[in-house]
């Protein structure tokens, strides 16, 4: 039997007349042939999800490690991005290493096929996979308590307040916010996205953050590219900033850096197009190639970003806080499940 999050969704008892039956979210029961079924059997591959297209032909022997790859790089880094396997592929020699910038591109194009096709296929889960498509949304609801639950749920205090630092993350690659996310957020610490150079709006509000808290150090923890423009991208903000007034911030670059290159086998880019800063970065970093964020295995991002926060917050105090936001919590949870039950007697 195959099993989702505990429920079972396929049995033997199922296979009928040559295809088997799979509950979907929604209790609907799915048939599909039992080739799909004999396809991941014989590549040793589970179906971990439900299946919307099934494969039609045996894997070819040469493709199983690539396959296999995928599987287990989803269960050991999940979320993941597209160009995240792909420089894992590179630099672990899963895939031949590309010949020019254009074969990387089409390389990369063919394994975001890949995971379509598996997702497709049930092999790897549908949400294991992420872009940073449909940010912006506007929540509807069947009624006006949910949304009062979810602010009460959502509440946090003012958690800086008692620190000695204020901390934010600034990250160049927009296209990774949502691997690092969960770690700013379990410490409190703003993730201000760039995209690329950030825009003077985006400085700006930062300066409003930053008012609250200028009676300590401000510690910015910038991640981004090794590539001339990446490199430059601190000096700008830090420029922008004293040009706005904002003083007593430190600009600290975390990540991408030279030493990390070897130590982790980071896939070597030639730069794109002519950069004015060029010989600036071929002079003060010694080499005349490329690095993207992107490289960097995601669970190591994850753990450099949570080290170089810990290096400026007071665990306890946030414990302390967490509890005080609770206590908050409950309290409002109270009034108004106070408030529904007076209100439903009203209209009774």
């Amino acid at each position: 039997m195959i099993k989702i999050n505990g429920k079972t969704i396929f049995e033997e008892k199922d296979w009928k007349e040559g295809f088997f039956t799979q509950e979907d979210e929604e209790g609907n029961k799915n048939y599909f042939p039992n080739k799909h079924w004999d396809v991941c059997k014989k590549a040793e591959l589970l179906i971990q999800d439900i299946v919307y297209r099934h494969f039609k032909r045996n894997i070819q022997p040469k493709m199983l490690p690539l396959y296999r790859a995928i599987v287990s790089f989803v269960d050991e880094q999940k979320p993941i991005k597209v160009r995240q396997f792909f420089y894992y592929a590179i630099s672990n020699n899963i895939i031949p290493y590309p010949k020019n910038s254009k074969d990387a591109e089409n390389k990369c194009k063919g394994l975001g096929s890949l995971l379509v096709r598996l997702r497709l296929g049930g092999v790897i889960p549908m949400d294991s996979v992420v872009d940073d498509t449909d940010l912006i949304g506007t929540p509807q609801y069947e009624d006006i308590s949910i949304p009062i639950r979810n602010s009460i749920e959502y509440y946090r205090g003012d958690w800086w307040k008692e620190q000695p630092y204020y901390v934010e993350v600034w990250l160049e690659k927009k296209s990774l916010a949502m691997t690092i996310a969960h770690i700013t957020n379990k410490y409190g610490v703003y993730l201000s996205v760039a995209g690329k150079y950030p825009t003077l709006s985006q400085i700006n509000n930062a300066k409003g953050r930053f008012k609250f808290y200028k009676d300590k150090p401000i510690i910015i923890l910038y991640f981004g590219d090794l590539n001339p423009s990446g490199k430059d991208m601190p000096r700008y903000l830090g420029k922008r900033l004293k040009e706005l007034r904002v003083h007593n911030v430190t600009i600290i670059e975390v990540a991408l850096n030279v030493n990390d290159i070897k130590k982790y086998n980071l896939l070597r880019n030639p730069f794109k197009s002519k950069d004015t800063r060029e010989k600036w970065y071929i002079e003060k970093y010694g080499i005349n190639y490329s690095v993207e964020l992107d490289a960097l295995n995601p669970n190591i991002l994850r753990q450099k970003v949570e080290d170089s926060i810990l290096q400026y917050v007071d665990v306890h105090l946030i414990n302390k806080c967490i509890k005080r936001d609770k206590q908050a919590k409950d309290k409002a949870l109270s009034i108004l499940d106070k408030a529904n039950i007076t209100t439903r007697g009203d209209m009774n």
